[in-house]
């Protein structure tokens, strides 16, 4: 079967869809509730779906949230609920439909455009690293005041009192989802990469489902190559 990836509206799902991405989450996360699962999707824009024929084997929902900050408006791409199916073969199909989604994005937009990304697992946050020059927090520099900016009110927006300025974590206080045990766990040798262990030493509740606020900027200084090749593979 060819794998590819479909970017869809939110309101384009069929229930068939919304189930099968349902269970894929519960699959792979504990805490998992379907109304939850549903308002929390109701909630996005968009959702990139990858397809093995007509099973959907892994997803990420994409929401657009416009922002004033410094008298300047911005647009920040916020990145919700994703997962692949672990048991199909590797591949890049969830990063070339989220590259597609960003160049189409980038050229009918005039504002600035931010990844607003909320992280409670190094794998996710390794992200950064590997598609940005700068982003942040990172192990390296600290966040400049206007980013910090960006991140304090995108999280308030978002989450509210969950969320703790001082730490930039927000807090799972009973209702958030986590990882099951196995799936990526802190061990030693994800501790011997320095941005893993950033991430594990910066954001102590990931297990549990605190979750790390984190930004970069969509631009062209600003990307890596990696970005843009993956949708050339």
């Amino acid at each position: 079967m060819s794998m590819t990836f479909t970017i869809k509206t939110i309101t384009k799902l069929s229930n068939r869809h919304i189930r099968a991405m349902f269970e894929l989450m519960n699959q792979y996360y504990d805490n998992v509730k379907y109304d939850k699962f549903l308002h929390d999707l109701n909630q996005k824009d968009h959702v990139i779906l990858l397809w093995d024929g007509d099973a959907i084997y892994g997803f990420s929902t994409l929401e657009l949230m416009p922002l004033v900050v410094n008298d300047k408006e911005i647009v920040g791409v916020f990145s919700g609920d994703t997962i692949v199916d672990k048991c199909r073969p590797v591949g890049l199909g969830l990063q070339k439909g989220f590259s597609t989604f960003i160049y189409q994005l980038l050229e009918k937009e005039d504002r600035e455009v931010y990844w607003f990304l909320i992280c409670k697992g190094y794998k996710t946050y390794r992200y950064m690293s590997i598609y940005f020059h700068d982003y942040y927090p990172n192990q390296s520099s600290d966040t400049p005041d206007y980013e910090q900016e960006i991140m304090h009110k995108y999280a308030i927006k978002k989450y509210g009192h969950a969320y703790i300025r001082e730490s930039g974590i927000i807090i799972n206080r009973g209702d958030n989802d986590y990882l099951k045990d196995g799936v990526a766990p802190a061990d030693e040798k994800a501790m011997l990469n320095p941005v893993n262990r950033f991430f594990i030493e910066k954001n102590p509740g990931h297990e549990k489902g605190d979750e790390l606020v984190c930004l970069a900027r969509f631009s062209q200084d600003n990307l890596k190559d990696a970005f843009s090749r993956v949708i050339k593979r």
